[in-house]
């Protein structure tokens, strides 16, 4: 994105001179980003939050795994980032689960589906990245996917929500022995 500035230069009510700029903000209008590989048996996820760097009250991560994935509650981590002058960022500080952040995870009875939602308990100015792991149960060559939403107050664009699909691969084997 570009935001375009104009400056202007009076001598009382006379224009003396005019200046135009324009600026690119790195990861302007991006809001949430994900990213899925394979470790063994589990899925370990990436998410990116408000890259874009936009000011966001009451922020909420809404998060849909299809059902041959189980979360695992006690791989999830959410990190502050250190951004640099080019807009680039890199994980910092943990961020403390019940004072930055509170985090529901659901399951419906009938179906075995989960989703989550983490909310941010404070407002978010920089981007935050989330990790966490999902147990795959799916056969080789299935796809497992997840739909992921970033709501909350001051959001104006449409680039909210994203969906990441992985294909898995499932070994088995099996033997006999004598002796």
């Amino acid at each position: 994105d570009k935001y375009k500035n104009t400056a202007t230069l009076s001598d009382g009510e006379q224009l003396k001179n005019s200046l135009v700029a324009e600026v690119s903000i790195p990861n302007g209008g991006t809001y949430i980003g994900k990213k899925a590989v394979q470790n063994g048996e589990y899925i370990d996820w990436s998410v990116d939050i408000n890259a874009g760097q936009s000011t966001i009250q009451n922020a909420k991560i809404l998060d849909e795994p299809t059902s041959n994935q189980v979360l695992v509650e006690s791989s999830f981590h959410l990190f502050d980032t250190t951004v640099l002058s080019n807009g680039t960022y890199t994980k910092s500080t943990e961020l403390v689960k019940g004072t930055d952040y509170s985090l529901a995870i659901n399951t419906d009875n009938s179906t075995g589906k989960q989703t989550f939602e983490l909310l941010f308990l404070k407002p978010i100015t920089k981007p935050s990245v989330l990790e966490y792991k999902t147990i795959i149960d799916a056969n080789d060559q299935e796809k497992v996917s997840n739909k992921i939403t970033l709501q909350g107050e001051n959001i104006t664009t449409e680039n909210v929500q994203t969906t990441t699909d992985i294909v898995v691969k499932v070994s088995g084997g099996s033997g006999t022995g004598t002796g």
